[in-house]
């Protein structure tokens, strides 16, 4: 029997950072933790056989942390919709994804069209959410060759159906279009790896013109167009994301607010 990693918090007034015996403290996210050493060695962990189930675990851990990182990437121009926890969270919805997966436990594979589920709706803030901010109607749609998308919004009240943070004078509606393709466990390399990498990863963001938060909008149609118009096959998911961005105004000049952007996963074609 290997000796049991065990994890507590230290809720006392004396603060140790490092090693004393077997025990390790550590600081994160401002609060202080407690952890025994582990007496396994990492020989042992990768290569006998009781710990087969761990390194299951740890090679589909590692394709989630892979694709959420590159997913992550094309979502960059959209950084301010996001919280700092975001990659933790879209970590989680990927792995719930390779759960899905056929195949084999640690090799399962990333199939983004059949379990798109698991994505669609996924708000990239978690306190500050697109459908608590924007509470207008409005029509998404997506070309047949998976590259285009056009986002409809009708004349609205902003008054009435914009929930604004305090001293916000304006807003923009924003869509974002990227490609996310599935994953496959690679055994000759040990690691997971995109089926079609020419496709992943290509992203295009386009937004409105400025719109009080009071008073009627005007009409907003929005068009994002993937770089180079390819087509995707059903290897490949397109993601299409919508999201609001608060600006204040001073003196003609509009300065984008640092909370209160809200952005979501709408749709995946």
């Amino acid at each position: 029997m290997h000796k049991t990693n065990v994890m507590a918090k230290n809720i006392g007034l004396i603060k140790i950072d490092g090693t004393l015996g077997d025990l390790t403290f550590y600081t994160k996210d401002g609060k202080n933790y407690i952890k025994r050493k582990t007496t396994i060695s990492k020989s042992r962990i990768l290569n006998a056989p009781e710990f087969q189930r761990t390194r299951e675990n740890m090679q589909e851990f590692a394709g989630s942390a892979l694709i959420g990182k590159d997913f992550r990437r094309s979502l960059i121009l959209v950084k301010s919709m996001s919280d700092r926890f975001m990659h933790n969270r879209l970590f989680g919805a990927i792995k719930r994804i390779i759960n899905l997966g056929l195949g084999n436990p640690g090799e399962r594979v990333f199939e983004i069209i059949a379990n798109k589920q698991e994505l669609i709706g996924f708000e990239f803030h978690k306190t500050d959410l697109f459908g608590g901010s924007m509470l207008a109607p409005f029509s998404l749609t997506a070309n047949g060759d998976k590259n285009e998308a056009t986002l409809n919004v009708p004349i609205f009240n902003a008054s009435d159906f914009v929930i604004k943070p305090q001293g916000a004078t304006h807003f923009k509606l924003v869509l974002n279009v990227s490609t996310l393709t599935d994953y496959i466990f690679n055994p000759l390399i040990g690691k997971y790896e995109s089926t079609n990498p020419a496709l992943g990863g290509l992203t295009e963001t386009v937004k409105s013109g400025f719109q009080s938060v009071i008073g009627d909008t005007t009409v907003m149609n929005l068009v994002a167009t993937l770089p180079g118009t390819p087509i995707l096959t059903a290897t490949e998911g397109f993601v299409v994301s919508v999201g609001i961005e608060y600006y204040q105004e001073i003196n003609g000049n509009f300065y984008l607010f640092a909370q209160g952007n809200a952005m979501r996963i709408q749709n995946i074609f």
